[in-house]
């Protein structure tokens, strides 16, 4: 027989259909109900199919909500690993170009003025970018008339290397020439460098010029040092001072 309710073959000797609702109720195909219908069967019986399939669905409305958290927690944190995998792929890195020189950074690295930080009152600092997982500050100091004309004779290397010492935790740091720089590599605590540690590694490097010395630090986490040390150095060899 036929369910009044839904159009179901129910089989014989069945008293509820696939739907939910009893057969066995007055005016149900197949006959009468064998006694008076309880109050559970007139309530079903004043249902409609759709009014069940209606019960019957999810809520919307949470499920738009959930789909919006996980896309945008998805979204998060693929925008961290485009940045961080920025940071590592050359072929990206755009040329910053100021009046004082230029440099060679992943896109990822943002001038952020907020985190300059008062080195000395004689030196200028130029520019600051930074991301998660790395930053460049970028200062120069002005030589004075005696200075310039102490080093015009002078191989900038040797001046730098010559006037330049280092001791970190009572441990001396030994320069390194590369290039046109001499380098210092160390540990150190910087609050808000970064935003992923104030533990970072270090990279210094100094050249000097005729008319200014300039300091280019890059940092990373000092747990990723290996990871980006390589690209930190080729940040700093694509700088080239314009005075």
């Amino acid at each position: 027989m036929e369910c009044p309710y839904c159009g179901r073959e129910v089989k014989e000797g069945e008293t509820f259909c696939e739907c939910g609702r009893p057969i066995n109720i007055a005016g149900a195909s197949g006959g009468a109900s064998a006694g008076p219908m309880t109050a559970f069967e007139q309530q079903l019986s004043t249902q409609t199919l759709a009014s069940v399939k209606q019960k019957k669905r999810l809520p919307i409305l949470p499920l738009i909500i959930l789909l919006l958290v996980c896309a945008g927690v998805g979204g998060f944190f693929g925008i961290r690993m485009i940045q961080d995998s920025n940071l590592k792929k050359p072929d990206t890195w755009e040329v910053v170009d100021r009046p004082e020189y230029t440099i060679k950074l992943p896109t990822a690295l943002k001038n952020d003025t907020d985190r300059m930080v008062e080195i000395d009152s004689t030196v200028e600092k130029l520019d600051f970018f930074s991301t998660r997982k790395a930053a460049v500050y970028v200062t120069a100091r002005r030589l004075t008339a005696a200075e310039q004309e102490m080093y015009k004779d002078t191989e900038p290397k040797l001046v730098v290397n010559n006037n330049k010492t280092m001791t970190i935790n009572g441990q001396k740091i030994e320069p390194v020439e590369r290039g046109k720089f001499m380098i210092f590599e160390y540990s150190a605590h910087r609050q808000n460098y970064i935003s992923s540690t104030d533990d970072l590694w270090v990279i210094e490097a100094n050249t000097v010029t005729k008319k200014a010395w300039y300091t280019i630090e890059v940092y990373c986490p000092e747990t990723e040092k290996d990871t980006y040390r390589e690209y930190m150095l080729q940040w700093i060899d694509s700088f080239t001072p314009k005075t």
